[in-house]
């Protein structure tokens, strides 16, 4: 079965939940660049840094599961998940070492799988699956849907490269955008290929 979505319909549902939840969303993107700033002042604080992002990826992607689902999002979003840090961890490491032997396979097997198995967070996150199923369900909802994803992709760093041009204040606008569409688009991907 070929899974489909809508780019605009996916960007304009982020648009809106983000003016929703504008300032909920600034407080978060402020602490991922307190957390990014603290990893500069000397080795311990660059391992705890290491830590806090991945917490805050965790915490990213429920509060962007979350809106696209419709439900409430709130600081208690912040310690929702920790018990799924190790197989965020894990899955991403399996995803790094996978996208980086693609690019070393002459780079296009690593766009293709970078974009089959991009959706690992949200299944561990949202589904409480292990690292390696999340890898793999992932392939299962991407399929039919690969060459809009890359798309899609391209779409969502462009908006942002555009946020940045603004002097980084308009990523304030963009990031929290693309980050609910592609919870948006995980949704549609993941309901329809039941």
């Amino acid at each position: 079965m070929t899974q489909k979505f809508s780019k605009k319909e996916a960007i304009k549902f982020g648009w809106h939940r983000m003016k929703s939840d504008f300032l909920f969303f600034a407080a978060v993107l402020a602490a991922v660049g307190l957390v990014s700033y603290i990893s500069r002042f000397g080795v311990i604080l660059t391992a705890v840094s290491w830590i806090l992002q991945i917490f805050l990826g965790m915490v990213i992607v429920r509060i962007s599961v979350n809106i696209a689902e419709g439900k409430k999002v709130g600081f208690e979003n912040l310690h929702q998940d920790y018990e799924k840090f190790f197989d965020f961890v894990i899955a991403y490491v399996l995803y790094y070492l996978i996208v980086l032997g693609g690019l070393v396979l002459l780079i296009v097997p690593g766009i293709i799988w970078a974009v089959k198995y991009q959706f690992f967070p949200y299944l561990i996150i949202d589904k409480g699956m292990k690292a390696s199923d999340a890898l793999k369900e992932s392939a299962r909802i991407t399929k039919g849907a690969r060459w809009d994803l890359f798309l899609f992709y391209f779409l969502n760093i462009g908006m942002n490269l555009l946020g940045m041009l603004a002097f980084f204040v308009g990523v304030f606008v963009t990031a929290p955008i693309t980050m609910v569409a592609y919870a948006h688009v995980y949704g549609k991907l993941e309901s329809s290929g039941k």
